[in-house]
Parts: structure tokens; sequence; C-alpha cells
């Protein structure tokens, strides 16, 4: 994977594309995290906060603890954020989101925000 990204023929952003596809190397394991997330739609709620902006956002504890316990976020003082660029591939694509319209804002301008699209369900 290296020898592809250093030669150019493959960028980070397209490796990670290809490891979130169906059918790619990690997909048991993302599939196994996005049923567990479509149980709770608290969990829904949260993780589409998470993936609006880069920085670390606050949000309730019980879902900062089950988040983290599953290992999709990591805690960053009373703050979390997504474990890994993966994650936010795989994500964003499953809750339909333009990962072009993610933005670095301050957490407290997305409270009480809402998936306004579809949410794919189903998909493991």
């Amino acid at each position: 994977t290296n020898h592809w990204i250093q030669s150019g023929k493959l960028s980070t952003t397209q490796i990670l594309q290809d490891l979130a596809a169906d059918g790619g190397i990690y997909q048991e394991h993302l599939s196994s995290l996005w049923s567990a997330v479509q149980k709770d739609e608290a969990w829904i709620q949260a993780l589409y906060q998470i993936l609006l902006t880069f920085e670390p956002i606050h949000l309730p504890s019980k879902q900062t603890c089950e988040l983290a316990d599953i290992g999709i976020v990591e805690l960053i003082g009373h703050h979390v954020k997504l474990r890994c660029e993966l994650y936010r591939q795989y994500f964003s694509s499953m809750l339909e989101l333009d990962t072009d319209t993610v933005l670095p804002i301050k957490p407290s301008r997305i409270a009480g925000s809402r998936p306004s699209g579809k949410i794919r369900r189903g998909q493991n």
C-alpha cells in the first residue's frame, strides 16, 4: 500500500475509500460497528455530530462512554473525536454525508443538528 502512495498511483483518500468500500478488508469490522450504531438513534445522532467537524466535540456522557467503549471515538478530556479517518469515510457514506462539506466549526454551533438525508440501514 505504501508503494502505491509513494508512486503517486493512489492517494491516501483513495486507499481509505477502498478500505471502507463493500468487500474491503475491514468490511466485516465496519459492518459490525454500523450494526451497533443503528440500534440506538442517540448513537446515530452523536455520530452525525462527530462527522460534521474535525474538531473534538462534547457529547452527552452516555453516548461518549458507549461510543468510546466500542472503539469509534477517542476521548480528549471531556470531548470526543473519531478514532480514525477510515471511520469518517465509512460512516459518512452510511449516513450519506458529503465529506467535502465537513467544517472545522465549534461544537456549540452544531448542537441540535440532525441528519437530513437518508440513512443507509441494513448494510452489513
